[in-house]
């Protein structure tokens, strides 16, 4: 569909979508126009419908998945009630689907009668059982956009445009800390001045029963290790009321400037054992509070209930507090496609929770931008579908619950611990405590190393 593919095109600009190599051209299905305009990321581009159309396609059911993303349904045999006032269905359901297509062939009615019917029985019924279905997940988000960027540079873009937002006073964000080189460059390339916020320890919460994750299996005394790095939310108060006395380690003084110097708080879902999810609720309260935008690193959270039940609960929150009469708050949250969706590397998802401020973003993208990464997730979506995704979601949470089995094996074995980090849904650590000499720090570092060797990669 793009202008370049057309048999009666005469390209005389500077970017024609010309392609020199016929392997290039068929890697790329002949779309090389790439997506939006000057001055919009999703403009559509005249010359590029099919690119275009595509673009469009994808930021749907982009927004789709990540309103869905962990849902629980009765069709499915399982419950999980979170914030069911906000359930949202944007179209049936695979099994009410199936009821659609039995009622259409499996009637003597004429087709113009029994189509219409049998699709308004489907929606009743779809509807009809709301009650009884759950919903984790943003439902509450109100658009997304997919960028050719990975995640720290799409953070960097974030950053840049709430600092516009929050005019030329704004230079500090505050961000509790986590080890992760991206995080901080992100602050850094941005020019931004980063406000580190040291973690807590922390024992986390009570697990609902034994054996699940890294919890402590058999522990009744009620003494858990205080394992986790967790929030500090006095601490990040205190940065946001005062920035520059946070960095210098000072009181507070009249002439220093406050919460309107903050560019806004950046924390982070998905994250490293034993460091946990930072408290998403609590920091958008705090955000709220003091009128300080929110942006959330959920660089591999979609693929995680809780993670996703904690960002719409935190917008819930939010909402909660505002008058209707007020901006809403800024709050976004991105995500990777490479680790969500496993496409390769460049490309992540910005979402939130206002139009406004996703379209905002959209028009500060700078030139047209490559439309690979939308091809590349336009057709995993349409792989994977609902159910794809759904089982991919449950066979990562086996997964997570055997491998804790197995490390807590093999830390019995050889007089190991696996840390308690019951608040963390995604990783693990293990104590190598019982294994190093103090005096040889490198023999902790060849265990990385020949786990590598042995084919065993993304171990920290």
């Amino acid at each position: 569909m793009d202008s370049n593919n057309w048999s009666n095109s005469t390209g005389v600009g500077e970017r024609e979508g010309r392609i020199l190599l016929d392997i290039v051209r068929r890697r790329h299905f002949g779309l090389a126009h790439g997506i939006g305009r000057s001055g919009d990321i999703t403009a559509i581009q005249p010359k590029a419908p099919g690119s275009s159309l595509i673009n469009q396609l994808v930021n749907s059911l982009l927004l789709d998945w990540l309103r869905r993303s962990g849902e629980s349904s009765f069709w499915r045999g399982t419950s999980f009630s979170y914030h069911s006032n906000t359930t949202t269905f944007a179209m049936p359901t695979g099994k009410v689907s199936l009821v659609f297509l039995l009622l259409v062939y499996q009637t003597n009615m004429p087709f113009p009668v029994k189509f219409p019917a049998a699709l308004l029985i489907a929606v009743i019924l779809e509807y009809a059982l709301l009650p009884f279905c759950g919903t984790v997940g943003a439902p509450s988000t109100a658009s997304c956009l997919l960028v050719p960027m990975a995640t720290g540079m799409t953070l960097t873009f974030c950053l840049l445009t709430l600092k516009r937002r929050r005019g030329p006073q704004a230079k500090y964000v505050v961000w509790p800390r986590i080890d992760q080189k991206s995080c901080l460059k992100c602050i850094a390339t941005a020019g931004l001045i980063p406000v580190p916020i040291e973690p807590i320890q922390s024992s986390g919460r009570r697990p609902k029963h034994k054996g699940s994750g890294s919890s402590v299996a058999g522990d009744s005394s009620g003494d858990l290790p205080a394992d986790q790095l967790a929030s500090n939310l006095p601490a990040i108060e205190a940065a946001i009321k005062d920035p520059e006395g946070s960095l210098l380690a000072t009181p507070a003084t009249d002439c220093r400037p406050g919460p309107e110097s903050v560019v806004c708080v950046l924390s982070t879902t998905s994250c490293f054992s034993p460091r946990v999810p930072d408290r998403i609720l609590a920091i958008s309260s705090l955000c709220e509070a003091h009128n300080v935008p929110h942006l959330i690193n959920n660089a591999y959270g979609v693929q995680s209930k809780r993670c996703m039940g904690m960002i719409e609960a935190s917008w819930g929150e939010v909402k909660r507090r505002r008058q209707s009469t007020q901006r809403p708050l800024d709050l976004l949250y991105v995500q990777s496609t490479d680790k969500n969706l496993m496409v390769p590397v460049g490309g992540s998802i910005i979402a939130g929770f206002s139009t406004e401020l996703l379209r905002d973003i959209a028009e500060s993208y700078p030139g047209r931008a490559s439309g690979t990464p939308s091809l590349d997730v336009f057709a995993t979506l349409l792989y994977l579908g609902r159910g794809g995704w759904d089982s991919l979601v449950s066979k990562r949470e086996v997964c997570y619950l055997r491998l804790a089995e197995g490390l807590r094996g093999i830390a019995a074995k050889h007089r190991l611990r696996l840390m308690h980090t019951p608040d963390n849904p995604i990783s693990l650590a293990l104590s190598l405590q019982g294994l190093g000499d103090d005096h040889d720090p490198d023999a902790l570092t060849l265990l990385g190393a020949k786990l590598f060797t042995q084919g065993c990669s993304g171990v920290r």
